[in-house]
């Protein structure tokens, strides 16, 4: 399970990089599912 949050967060940072999406960030729900 903590391999499939890890490939989560960094799919999310990349395409937080590379699209310059910042609103994922401040919607939490990724982050919430990242943090359990």
């Amino acid at each position: 399970m903590k391999y499939l949050k890890l490939k989560y967060y960094l799919l999310i940072e990349y395409l937080k990089k590379v699209l310059f999406i910042d609103d994922i960030g401040k919607d939490g729900q990724i982050d919430h599912l990242i943090s359990e």
